[in-house]
């Protein structure tokens, strides 16, 4: 009488857990569960193409620039990351529209050339120095 086995081989039990393993990793990279763990900079505002404001103003046609959904970090902890507009502005108490300042870099952040571990601070502007905001 020949006997045959009927049962899976041990090999076959690896390769289908490979395969779930390589399934599961799958997933989580196309459903964006590694974005924000491994790649925290590519979600900063900045690398978005956006500005952190306080609200997203409108632009040069009265447009009402879109909210993106970018982080604001650092110095713009707390504020709204907006997409870049043309002529981004906010209208005056007159009325007329304007180009809003830069905000200021607090003195203990301006430097005349940046220390080790920060950078310069884009659109941050050091009051009355020609000295560099870092972060």
């Amino acid at each position: 009488m020949d006997k045959k086995a009927q049962a899976l081989s041990l090999n076959t039990i690896v390769v289908a857990i490979v395969v779930l393993i390589v399934l599961v990793v799958l997933i989580m990279v196309f459903t964006g569960y590694f974005g924000t763990r491994f790649t925290p900079e590519v979600t900063s505002c900045a690398n978005a193409g956006g500005t952190c404001e306080d609200a997203c103003g409108t632009d040069a046609f009265g447009e009402p620039l879109r909210k993106l959904s970018a982080s604001c970090t650092g110095l713009y902890e707390g504020k709204v990351c907006c997409a870049k507009g043309l002529g981004g502005s906010a209208p005056s108490d007159d009325g007329n529209l304007f180009v809003a300042e830069p905000p200021e870099c607090s003195s203990d952040d301006c430097y005349d050339e940046c220390p080790s571990g920060t950078s310069p601070v884009p659109n941050i502007v050091c009051a009355n120095s020609a000295k560099t905001c870092c972060a």
